[in-house]
């Protein structure tokens, strides 16, 4: 019985269920009130749908775009450090790697695309990619720079950005600065020692030749007063650079060289955190403390890097001293080489000299194989090693040395010890 009233039960239900359902089916409309009802949930659903693919193909794009862009960036920068990354290498590298030879077409049009005498844009080269980290102060004085300097700034200095010429005297419009200039970094007690005093009174003394080393003229004096200053005029016109770097006005310099140099990993690694200094090792001598050969504590005296050659300070050697330049110039005035001040000055701030001999060395290339068979050790250049300065070249030697480097340019190459044999080594020269 109880399952004839439950199934009743369920059975009213049901049917009441679907009248109710036909009367509001068959019920008419409200005022104002659709026919159709919005499926609201199918709505949503194609609208993030919609939402969904417009995402997707925006995003597509933009990765796409993206990866173009850093495939390009990828692209230049590699063929920006093309050398960096396959030339730059330490001597070793270089001999168990020849060099490729291009065929006659590339060969020429690597021609056409330098002009070693007057143009300043160089493709593809070491020096190239460093530049602009580099400062360069060049020391000259009066009586010479009007014959030395011309045939250098009409060739290889124009490769050169930041280059500073300190002299004597300001020289009309050109980028020469004379102690004048260079004493303004500095407090005014020093006047005399730096040779300022001596230059107002008898400024006819700075035309009498300069000296070489060793000779102490008027002249080698006054030349001597410009190092420390030219120095820290050069961090002043050229702050923030990775290397600075102090030349005569007769040193030349194979700057393709001087880049793969300063570009060995124990440098550029660590030329913005470690201070020192490069150079062709001179001994100070008969100065201060220092003996002829020895200090008063009989100790060997120590080196300094020969101006001639080429002095080349680290980013954090020239961020040492700069603020103890002053104190330098007063303390080392006792000795008579400029170069051996700045040494000096160093040492005494804890900056060591790695010593580059022969690399940059303080003669000229035919002094160097005169002298090649009485040097020893690593002094003896190995046939495929990179000279990178040289001292006392002047007039129709610096085109010489210019047509080694357009040469070994033409074929894709650097100038090697090998190269300077053939032009300036005696005939009976052999390497060791």
């Amino acid at each position: 019985m109880f399952e004839t009233l439950r199934s009743r039960r369920t059975s009213t239900s049901a049917t009441s269920s679907t009248l109710k359902e036909k009367l509001i089916e068959n019920e008419p409309p409200k005022p104002g009130e659709s026919t159709k009802k919005v499926p609201y949930v199918l709505f949503f659903m194609a609208l993030c749908a919609v939402l969904f693919c417009i995402g997707f193909v925006f995003g597509s794009h933009k990765i796409k775009f993206t990866h173009d862009f850093e495939k390009k960036e990828a692209s230049r920068v590699t063929e920006q450090v093309t050398w960096s990354s396959t030339t730059w290498k330490e001597e070793r590298q270089l001999k168990e790697q020849p060099p490729i030879r291009p065929t006659t077409e590339t060969k020429d049009n690597w021609k056409s695309s330098v002009i070693f005498d007057s143009s300043p844009v160089y493709q593809g080269r070491p020096w190239d990619d460093i530049a602009h980290e580099v400062a360069i102060a060049v020391k000259t004085g009066k009586a010479v720079s009007k014959e030395r300097i011309p045939k250098h700034n009409e060739t290889w200095w124009k490769r050169i950005p930041n280059l500073l010429l300190i002299s004597d005297i300001k020289e009309g419009e050109t980028n020469i600065v004379g102690l004048k200039e260079m004493f303004e970094f500095l407090p005014r007690n020093l006047s005399k020692l730096v040779g300022l005093e001596q230059l107002e009174a008898a400024e006819g003394d700075v035309e009498k030749q300069p000296a070489f080393f060793g000779e102490m003229t008027e002249g080698f004096v006054m030349d001597s007063k410009k190092n420390l200053p030219g120095f820290l005029a050069l961090y002043k016109y050229f702050p923030n650079k990775k290397w600075y770097i102090m030349l005569d006005d007769d040193t030349f310099v194979f700057l393709d060289n001087l880049a793969l140099t300063l570009q060995m990993d124990h440098f550029r690694l660590l030329a913005e955190e470690q201070p020192f200094y490069l150079g062709n090792p001179f001994t100070v001598s008969d100065c201060d403390k220092y003996g002829e050969f020895f200090d008063e504590e009989g100790k060997p005296n120590p080196s300094f890097a020969h101006g001639g050659s080429g002095i080349v300070l680290s980013k954090a050697a020239m961020e040492r001293i700069a603020p103890h330049i002053p104190w330098c110039i007063e303390r080392w005035d006792v000795c008579k080489e400029g170069d051996a001040r700045v040494g000096l000055c160093l040492l005494s701030f804890q900056v060591l000299l790695t010593e580059l001999q022969p690399f940059f060395y303080h003669e000229t290339p035919s002094k160097y194989f005169e002298e090649y068979a009485s040097l020893t050790g690593n002094r003896q250049g190995r046939p495929e090693a990179l000279p990178v300065t040289f001292h006392h070249i002047k007039g129709p030697l610096v085109d010489k040395m210019l047509q080694l480097e357009k040469e070994a340019v033409a074929k894709h190459w650097l100038v090697t010890y090998a190269d300077l044999a053939k032009a300036f080594a005696p005939e009976d020269f052999e390497f060791a």
